[in-house]
């Protein structure tokens, strides 16, 4: 269950940032949450303030002239994360039939690639352009400002540099917080097993979610916690798992993006929560 709640999730937020760019596109743009009252930015000068510029650069886009692209850093056969990604780019397909859109994937989330493959989509046409890992973020935001009038949707908790550029993510933490509270009445050794990838602010919030909803449900609960570094490393995931299960854990956690936690708990009897999409 808590894996079908992910997927849509991931698939609704997909559609409310699209929705919410459309209805953007048909009318005036919202102001930004600091931007100054005209009274108070008012000082006799007839020279134009840098909001004011921008504003004039990043004109709305005709909703029929939209090109939605998605960059990602692997395809969805290496499931998880990617996966739940693919599943929201084809519900846009499905039910968006009139806009156009672009799926690319195996873009490293390191070094300059990236910025190449996204460029090269501004110049094919793309204005609405999906960064989907978290090592985007720089190359997002030099582009960003030097195409401002190419909306960019960078998937992270991290900031946000310029105008047209913004940032959305799902709230895992919830869900994990869920899922450790179960894993917390379920455990019978009061060890439990968390296999996540890389430490970055997602991850780490879901990784506390889960732990503080096992410490709700159970004081005694603790949370064995083991990075891996990478977005996907089956073969690593099914160690750490094991390690885990072998050090007394008999329930497991991940945030990772293979089923391979899931086949160890299943392969010594023990009880997982999945991550992204369902991994039974």
């Amino acid at each position: 269950m808590l894996n079908t709640m992910k997927r849509g999730l991931c698939t609704c937020l997909f559609v409310t940032l699209l929705l919410g760019l459309l209805a953007g596109c048909s009318g005036q743009q919202t102001p930004r949450i600091d931007e100054e009252s005209p009274s108070a930015a008012s000082s006799g000068s007839e020279t134009a303030s840098p909001d004011a510029t921008n504003a004039a650069e990043h004109q709305p886009i005709d909703p029929k002239d939209v090109k939605v692209a998605f960059v990602a850093i692997a395809p969805p056969t290496e499931y998880g994360y990617n996966l739940g990604v693919y599943n929201g780019y084809q519900y846009v397909i499905e039910h968006f039939p009139d806009i156009e859109t672009v799926w690319i994937d195996n873009v490293p989330d390191v070094g300059s690639e990236s910025e190449t493959v996204m460029e090269r989509l501004v110049r094919e046409g793309c204005n609405v352009i999906f960064a989907v890992s978290f090592g985007y973020m720089d190359n997002v935001a030099k582009l960003a400002e030097k195409y401002p009038e190419i909306y960019f949707l960078h998937c992270s908790q991290g900031p946000v540099y310029v105008d047209n550029m913004t940032r959305y993510d799902i709230t895992t933490y919830d869900a994990s917080f869920v899922a450790g509270y179960l894993a917390g009445k379920m455990t019978k050794t009061n060890q439990l097993g968390y296999v996540s990838a890389q430490p970055i602010p997602t991850v780490l919030s879901a990784a506390n979610g889960f732990a503080l909803g096992a410490k709700m449900a159970n004081a005694e609960a603790t949370v064995n916690l083991f990075f891996t570094n990478s977005w996907s490393d089956p073969s690593l995931e099914k160690e750490a798992a094991q390690s885990l299960v072998e050090n007394g854990c008999d329930v497991l956690a991940q945030f990772a993006d293979s089923p391979s936690v899931q086949q160890v708990a299943k392969d010594n009897n023990v009880y997982s929560v999945g991550f992204h999409v369902d991994m039974r």
